[in-house]
């Protein structure tokens, strides 16, 4: 047994399909292969066929416990999701896109994909007809051939996403290529991009790959507007300050910046994506909003780049636990993807005078508990008070939870002063009070 087998055989349902691989012949393509030469754990699975794969997807399904589903029916192309704990395996079967495997292959993006094993036999020889084995020995990225990124041009961000995630370098022909068809970009839609697009900016030391962004001047082709090399290099130093500033703080962080917020972007992700809508002329609302809806990233995102717009005009972080509840209520948009964007920039001009290190990182669990009630509570504002439920009493509520925050009152008898004595005021000056 090689290493292949052994670390193919390690994955949960593995064996299990080996035992149906004798029905039709089924060979280990794409992904997994070019994931294990990379020495990368494997968790998704790509299977090819010599016919319609479906029966045996359903079989494996029913005898691994998997969920099976379509992806895609007219092309008979289906998954089964196996849980194993914590982690989730997937299993794709699709039949062959051509006559031969070699045939398949050749018609793929770029050599890293255009691997393929047939299981079932003893020995498991790697069919390589693109020449893959040497462009990973040499950390080289290169297309199967001159048409593969017109063929699908989803496939030059790909390329974008590979160079990064794999440390590779396009050759002379492939960078060129991908320059010729980024425009293709434009017609791709919204929901395909944004899946390229989070893992670009999801990976570690993605500022690695912005000469290749600014190479295939992919701003106006993505997002509608040009921008200087100047700013690429900017933005590459604003990536790497956010990336060194995480590496240098607590677990707590580390766990609020890799948390998802919507479609696979972290908070890490949106925050990266807003410094490149937003640090060029022109950057407003309007634009992250375009962009939002462009590339169909969905509302919780959308308010989460909205509310970064913004994380200059929040209040300083009080020192009592209740009251930073309700600050980090107030940040805008997202709370915890502002809260990060406060706390990676906050040794700036901008948010110094925030008082961040006063932040208990407890509180972030408390985000999910119900939200604390006010210190007067509605109904004793209303009987002692004379409040009626209106706009009034809004104001009423907003003004105290905002002086809380301030720390300007700390408890229910504070709180219940400062209304007395508004009131009071009031009655002075000859104005109605509630």
């Amino acid at each position: 047994m090689n290493k292949l087998q052994h670390d193919m055989l390690s994955l949960p349902g593995f064996r299990t399909l080996l035992e149906y691989a004798g029905q039709i012949p089924v060979f280990l393509v794409g992904g997994a292969l070019r994931d294990w030469q990379f020495g990368q754990p494997v968790k998704d699975v790509d299977l090819a066929t010599d016919g319609n794969p479906t029966a045996l997807a359903q079989e494996f399904a029913r005898h691994t416990g998997g969920s099976w589903f379509w992806l895609d029916r007219q092309r008979c192309q289906s998954r089964v999701v196996l849980k194993c704990g914590s982690e989730t395996f997937s299993y794709d079967f699709s039949p062959l896109r051509a006559a031969t495997i070699e045939t398949d292959l050749a018609d793929r993006d770029f050599t890293l994909n255009a691997m393929a094993v047939k299981l079932g036999g003893k020995d498991w020889a790697l069919i390589d007809p693109c020449g893959a084995g040497e462009d990973i020995r040499d950390r080289r990225l290169r297309v199967c051939s001159p048409d593969s990124l017109r063929n699908d041009p989803l496939r030059v961000l790909r390329g974008v996403r590979f160079a990064l995630q794999f440390n590779l370098v396009p050759t002379t022909g492939t960078e060129a290529a991908m320059v010729r068809d980024a425009g293709l970009l434009t017609g791709i839609p919204g929901e395909r991009i944004h899946a390229e697009l989070a893992v670009i900016l999801n990976t570690p030391g993605s500022s690695r790959i912005l000469p290749l962004w600014f190479a295939l001047d992919l701003m106006p082709v993505l997002f509608g507007f040009s921008c200087s090399v100047d700013f690429g290099r900017q933005l590459a130093q604003q990536f790497d300050r956010l990336e060194q500033t995480l590496s240098q703080g607590p677990a707590w962080l580390h766990e609020l910046a890799a948390g998802t917020v919507a479609n696979n972007f972290s908070r890490l992700a949106l925050l990266k994506l807003h410094l490149m809508l937003s640090g060029t002329p022109g950057a407003d609302k309007g634009r992250s909003a375009q962009v939002a809806d462009r590339l169909c990233l969905g509302r919780r995102n959308a308010t989460a780049l909205n509310g970064l717009l913004h994380i200059g005009d929040c209040l300083p972080c009080p020192r009592r636990r209740r009251a930073q509840r309700l600050w980090l209520e107030d940040l805008p948009g997202n709370p915890r993807v502002s809260l990060l964007g406060l706390l990676l920039d906050s040794v700036s001009e901008q948010t110094c005078h925030l008082h961040l290190d006063r932040l208990d990182p407890r509180v972030l669990k408390d985000l999910d508990k119900e939200p604390p009630e006010p210190l007067i509570p509605v109904a004793r504002m209303m009987d002692r008070f004379g409040f009626r439920p209106g706009p009034e009493l809004g104001r009423a509520l907003a003004e105290l939870r905002r002086m809380e925050i301030l720390e300007q009152i700390k408890t229910s008898r504070e709180a219940e002063a400062h209304l007395l004595r508004g009131k009071q005021k009031a009655i002075d000056k000859g104005e109605s009070a509630p």
